[in-house]
């Protein structure tokens, strides 16, 4: 089962979105801390009587300058408090998402295992049943050789050893089933073959 959930495709999926969404819940946190900004702004100016004389003054030393620094602080409910509290909600749900699918994988697991176990019960019964009818037909074919059984009776074992035949192939057929889904719903399928 452990070798599953780490295996499984979607599970890991789920767990990548899962750390997408903490990305998600940092940005949104980062939205809610106070901002400080510092800004500074230096630039020359020129002056005259009309914009074509003012270029001409850019020779002189006129600059000017400024300085400063900006606190922002939301103050009350905002608009990123409430993508915040809509992104923890969002990961509480991607949280449980991942627990049920690891639930989920977990009982196909059990679910796989169960049928492999009947399947593999089913084909060693098909294969003693088989080999019992067998032995009757042998049995029904020396009395008919020595005249106490009739050729209706001969028959008819025939016919079940034959049904047991297809019994018993189509109960390995369902084992080898059972087995690939086993492998499958575990993870190994691939690694296997």
């Amino acid at each position: 089962i452990d070798q599953a959930i780490a295996l499984n495709p979607q599970l890991r999926e789920a767990r990548k979105r899962l750390l997408q969404g903490d990305l998600e819940l940092i940005r949104t946190r980062n939205g809610l801390l106070p901002r400080l900004d510092f800004f500074a702004n230096l630039s020359k100016t020129g002056f005259g009587e009309d914009f074509s004389t003012a270029g001409d003054n850019f020779t002189e030393d006129t600059y000017e300058w400024t300085a400063g620094i900006q606190f922002l602080q939301e103050l009350g409910t905002s608009q990123n408090q409430a993508v915040q509290q809509a992104a923890e909600i969002e990961r509480r749900q991607s949280e449980l998402a991942v627990l049920n699918l690891e639930k989920d994988i977990e009982n196909q697991i059990l679910l796989a295992v169960v049928e492999h176990n009947r399947a593999l019960t089913q084909t060693t019964a098909s294969r003693e049943t088989l080999e019992l009818r067998k032995q009757t037909a042998e049995a029904e074919k020396a009395r008919f050789d020595v005249g106490t059984s009739t050729s209706l009776l001969v028959a008819q074992a025939q016919r079940d050893v034959l049904e047991s035949q297809i019994q018993e192939l189509e109960n390995r057929i369902a084992y080898r089933t059972a087995l690939v889904r086993l492998q499958e719903t575990t993870g190994q399928l691939l690694i296997k073959y």
